[in-house]
């Protein structure tokens, strides 16, 4: 989704992102599309370690600032996985929030 929502012809009208991974901080720079990322714990994710989380919520607050729609959130005590894992009790509500989030943003930006 990262990669699909850059550019300056994004190839999508907008993204959502779990679980994002092999992706770097010119890949967030280069976001011109809305995007929503639902990401696990910074401390617990293998890819998405807290420095780079700070450096993508960064970037994504200033491209909000200007008027596009882009944020990330974090579902403390999540592993990287934890919403393709939802049917497992320690990470059922936070999947199931993911989820939801991930949906009212298509509703909101897909019409």
């Amino acid at each position: 989704a990262v990669l699909l929502a850059g550019g300056k012809t994004p190839a999508v009208d907008a993204g959502v992102v779990y679980h994002g991974s092999l992706i770097s901080r010119a890949d967030v720079e280069a976001i011109s599309a809305p995007v929503n990322f639902q990401q696990s714990d910074p401390k617990l994710d293998t890819q998405i370690n807290p420095e780079f989380y700070n450096e993508i919520k960064t970037i994504l607050d200033a491209k909000a600032k200007k008027g596009l729609d882009a944020s990330i959130t974090n579902y403390p005590n999540m592993k990287h996985g934890y919403a393709l894992r939802g049917a497992e009790a320690e990470n059922s509500a936070s999947a199931t929030a993911a989820f939801k989030a991930g949906a009212a943003f298509f509703k909101k930006h897909l019409q």
